[in-house]
């Protein structure tokens, strides 16, 4: 039927055998894909990191419908590039990320209970919903993309996501409690849960010319991380001259 080139309907896609399994934790690493409109790509993907820099321990068999070798990614790796004490961090990753989606999970669980028993104008309820099916999408996007392929994108899109709900169902219902989405997803405790919990703090680090006492400030004088360090911009020094004055002239 007309002019077509025979050889092309000769090649061979993946697909055509193989499930598509990855396209959810491509998205994720590449910091899209989520129900919003802010795209956040993993620094990893930023620095040109491909899937092989991390995955790099191969297993004897992958996936049942492939039957093909599997890549997995393993703590090693991570001390490879980025030295000792890094592989740490790994294993905050991998026990962050079930906190959090085993938390989350139940919070959407007991909201979509929740909203069954409020009543409001239906409009309102409508709104209500869909906040909460976009909730509902952005966690199952970040549990199949798998959460530590972007720790920053997952806990934007799972926090825009409830602060979202919890603006529908105040406006459907004002008196009604919504509980927490879940602590680890609070900035403060996001810090600790996926990158600093295991790792000690150094006892100096440079700062204007000089070095100061770290570990001092955060065992002894136990003072939140945030005092410094804006949680808003990751790796950003910004010092509160008013938590300095309590102690310093």
């Amino acid at each position: 039927h007309g002019n077509y080139e025979m050889v092309s309907a000769l090649e061979i896609r993946c697909e055509d055998c193989h499930l598509r399994q990855h396209n959810r934790p491509k998205q994720l690493y590449m910091g899209i894909g989520g129900r919003d409109t802010l795209d956040i790509p993993s620094a990893m993907f930023a620095a040109q990191v491909s899937c092989v820099g991390c995955h790099t321990h191969l297993t004897p068999e992958g996936e049942p419908m492939s039957r093909q070798a599997k890549r997995e990614a393993q703590r090693a790796s991570c001390v490879m590039c980025h030295g000792e004490g890094y592989d740490l961090m790994f294993d905050n990753w991998l026990e962050g990320s079930r906190r959090v989606l085993r938390e989350y999970g139940q919070w959407l669980k007991q909201v979509r209970s929740d909203l069954s028993g409020l009543g409001g104008a239906r409009k309102k309820r409508v709104a209500a919903r869909e906040a909460l099916s976009t909730a509902e999408f952005n966690y199952a996007f970040v549990r199949d993309g798998k959460l530590p392929h972007n720790i920053q994108y997952s806990l934007y899109l799972l926090r825009s996501s409830a602060e979202k709900v919890r603006a529908a169902f105040k406006t459907l219902a004002p008196s009604y409690r919504m509980p927490s989405p879940g602590a680890a997803l609070q900035p403060e405790q996001a810090c600790r849960v996926f990158c600093h919990g295991r790792m000690a703090p150094p006892e100096v680090v440079p700062y204007q010319q000089t070095e100061l006492p770290h570990q001092l400030h955060i065992e002894d004088m136990e003072l939140a991380c945030s005092a410094c360090h804006p949680v808003e911009r990751h790796g950003e020094t910004q010092i509160d001259r008013q938590v300095c004055e309590e102690c310093h002239e």
